[in-house]
């Protein structure tokens, strides 16, 4: 009965709660070991307890692992091991980044220490597991993760402590896009971004050509027909350039604000839609940092991601 029971649990943990595709055991190695072991223990607790008996693999006994070693219940209940869960993952994170490698395991402790004593509790307030549109825990854990180093990085830099120089910051700074390439956190950034872009009912096709055109994103005949139904092919042409490749240059905006104003019934002047672009793009920042403890996102950051963003979908074939 004991095997059958711990196999189920198991079972429960790889199938239901954390599954390969989203916690891939190269990164989460002990997972289920600790997980098995953390839920027997409640188990052999609530049985000295309550005088409980061996209770079979039934749907209680799935709720009461879900309710006891699910993400949620561990972030609540045992942030501990939570953390311990996540420590090989942010270990190959910093190690990755991290110029001076003998240095790593001390910043690892140093992020455990800071996230179990100072985030927490914002964690707690700010995640939502009932909402499939935001990122995942991961995702947003490691977003986390990685202000922390920042700090870390900041704060000990000038007392020579866990980085040798201040080029240290400088690097950090130069490889930021590189640092944003983590599938971990990039992806799921990206499938924010895309949900936030899709509230823009109204003006999404506006926002995605005109980003474009801003961040020199290749532009396409779908993006333009989009914004534009009826545009004809006389004013499509004012997308191209003289190269017969579509623009990918802000300071076209001259060239185009005529087709906008036409279709939208105003006279607006380039400056008039450069200051729109801006006004949402500052709505975009605000709603990124919302779900994110420690605003990540600046103007540097925010343009790094839609830039990121853009060549993905092309890559994707979206």
């Amino acid at each position: 009965m004991k095997i059958e029971k711990e196999c189920s649990v198991k079972d429960i943990i790889d199938k239901k709660l954390y599954p390969c595709e989203k916690f891939p055991r190269t990164l989460f190695p002990d997972l289920v070991s600790i997980l098995t072991e953390l839920f027997n223990k409640y188990e052999r607790a609530n049985i000295i307890k309550n005088g409980e008996n061996e209770i079979p693999c039934t749907e209680d006994f799935e709720k009461k692992i879900y309710q006891t070693i699910s993400l949620s219940a561990l972030l609540n209940n045992d942030p501990g091991t939570l953390a311990l869960i996540y420590k090989d993952l942010i270990f190959k994170f910093i190690f990755k980044r991290h110029a001076n490698k003998e240095d790593v395991e001390e910043i690892v402790q140093e992020i455990i220490t800071r996230f179990l004593h100072k985030k927490i509790d914002a964690i707690r307030r700010r995640f939502n597991f009932d909402n499939p549109e935001l990122p995942t825990f991961t995702s947003y854990f490691m977003v986390t993760v990685r202000n922390i180093y920042i700090d870390i990085i900041r704060k000990e830099t000038r007392g020579g402590h866990l980085v040798e120089n201040e080029m240290e910051i400088e690097k950090l700074s130069d490889n930021r896009k590189r640092d944003m390439l983590n599938t971990l956190i990039l992806e799921e950034e990206f499938k924010k971004f895309k949900t936030l872009i899709k509230l823009y009912h109204r003006t999404g096709p506006k926002l995605n050509l005109t980003l474009k055109i801003k961040y020199n994103i290749p532009i396409s005949d779908t993006d333009i027909l989009s914004c534009f139904p009826d545009c004809s092919e006389d004013e499509k042409n004012l997308f191209v350039d003289k190269s017969g490749n579509y623009i990918k240059n802000r300071r076209s905006m001259e060239r185009i604000v005529p087709i906008f104003n036409k279709y939208e019934g105003k006279s607006n002047n380039p400056d008039t839609l450069r200051k729109w672009i801006s006004t949402k793009l500052e709505e975009i920042k605000r709603q990124m940092n919302n779900i994110h403890p420690g605003s990540p996102y600046n103007n540097s950051t925010i343009s790094d991601l839609i830039i990121l963003y853009y060549k993905w979908q092309k890559n994707q074939g979206v």
